[in-house]
């Protein structure tokens, strides 16, 4: 039960976007530049490759792409993407391994994109063709991004080697508003059950060819299990700048979330399913992203596009769990965990877009390169507790330091992907990848 107020103020846009989606199949030089059609509330092609380019029309893609625009995440109006892609993709289920709706696992066709260390990670997830795996053990983090901010969602099936990393089962592209295309403002306000209650805003707007656009959600409450409550700040803004040859977008996304879970219960105890095993169990999750994209045509069939970013994290986990080697009522009943994860990414990446002729034939070719870098830092301490009568934890002794470790990663790739029209009902595609990753460990402890 609840309720949602909202108010709008959308401008004129029917020309703008009328031109937007006739700028996909007319020249450079006479409309929108047609790079930008992945933004647009409409979208009729799909981006095979991760960087910046004209994308596919998306009956030429060899797979069945699932694309999902801003006009249907704002029909549904769920609270974060995890129950969004539950409940609309098909071939895909979502478990919540931490006992949080902000942090599920995306299972799609057996492969999964989760926020839990550990977890074989099967899907690429890009924002704005940069790579959104975290640097440290892959991880998807599905509550940093506000919803108010996609502009569309696509979910292409298949481990297309243009995409690099993880894409086992698939990849999910998410694809973020500019001020071009979702002109005018909204302020919502809602609240319900479980003591919910959130709001978000978000303005658009254009003048010549400089865009901007800003959203901010704000969302609270205390969980339908006890225990379970979650804290929800995002934010997100764009620049642009963009005439019929060039685009240049700036974006920064924020994000600072408190996020407890409930484990299961065991089979006896569910006469009260909204009980804790055992508590605290939170995540806070802190997190800015800045990113540069940008294309340009340097002639009427040669696109060069490219992106660069820097990503900044920081996790505070504390878990409570039964101590297995309690034996004796002395022996402390149960340990509290604690880990800490504070990670730097950053990289960029280019691309070449030719378009022309095979055989007579029309033919896109698209060629680039790739570079991810990353550093983190992974604490992990224990303390001895014991319960109290509901189960939560009182800690009998001072945190121990168990794990102390810095990593470091570097991923270069250099890709390709040619489609050819054979006919009018008939496309050949062929991509490739070559990857070259070096991890290093290092223990900070002096004792491992």
């Amino acid at each position: 039960m609840g309720f949602r107020f909202i108010v709008s103020r959308p401008c004129s846009c029917m020309r703008a976007i009328l031109a937007a989606v006739l700028a996909c199949s007319v020249s450079p030089a006479t409309a929108e530049n047609p790079t930008e059609a992945l933004e647009l509330p409409t979208l009729d092609v799909i981006g095979t490759t991760p960087l910046p380019g004209l994308g596919t029309p998306v009956r030429d893609v060899p797979a069945n792409v699932q694309v999902f625009t801003s006009r249907d995440l704002g029909q549904q109006r769920q609270t974060n993407l995890g129950e969004y892609l539950e409940q609309n993709p098909t071939s895909v289920t979502v478990n919540s391994g931490q006992g949080n709706p902000y942090q599920s696992d995306i299972n799609f066709r057996g492969f999964t994109a989760s926020p839990i260390l550990g977890t074989p990670q099967g899907i690429s997830a890009f924002q704005d063709g940069v790579r959104i795996n975290e640097p440290f053990g892959d991880v998807v983090n599905w509550d940093l991004l506000p919803q108010s901010a996609i502009s569309s969602i696509q979910l292409i099936p298949g481990s297309n080697p243009a995409f690099g990393l993880n894409t086992l089962g698939g990849a999910l592209s998410i694809y973020t508003k500019s001020g071009s295309h979702y002109p005018g403002g909204s302020v919502e306000a809602y609240g319900g059950s479980f003591g919910r209650k959130g709001g978000q805003f978000e303005y658009g707007g254009k003048r010549e060819h400089l865009d901007y656009f800003v959203t901010a959600n704000y969302m609270d409450d205390r969980g339908w299990a006890e225990h379970n409550p979650s804290r929800v700040r995002q934010a997100f803004g764009k620049v642009g700048w963009q005439d019929d040859r060039s685009d240049l977008d700036v974006s920064l996304t924020l994000a600072d979330n408190h996020l407890q879970g409930t484990q299961t219960l065991p089979r006896s105890w569910l006469g009260n399913i909204r009980e804790a095993y055992t508590y605290p169990d939170a995540n806070r999750n802190e997190m800015s992203f800045l990113t540069l994209k940008g294309s340009h045509y340097l002639s009427d069939t040669l696109i060069l596009g490219g992106n660069a970013y820097y990503r900044r994290y920081r996790n505070e986990n504390v878990s409570s769990n039964v101590n297995d080697a309690w034996a004796l009522p002395t022996d402390p009943q149960a340990l509290n965990d604690r880990s800490v994860i504070e990670q730097q990414g950053h990289g960029l990446g280019m691309q070449l877009t030719v378009l022309g002729t095979v055989a007579g034939r029309e033919n896109q070719f698209s060629v680039g390169a790739s570079g991810d870098f990353g550093k983190a830092g992974f604490t992990q301490d224990s303390q001895d507790a014991n319960f109290t009568a509901d189960r939560g934890t009182t800690a009998v002794s001072g945190f121990t330091r168990g794990t102390d470790a810095q990593t470091r990663n570097a991923h270069y790739g250099i890709f390709f992907s040619d489609t050819l029209k054979l006919g009018p009902d008939w496309t050949l595609t062929a991509s490739g990848r070559f990857n070259r990753s070096r991890v290093k460990i290092e223990d900070r402890s002096g004792t491992a």
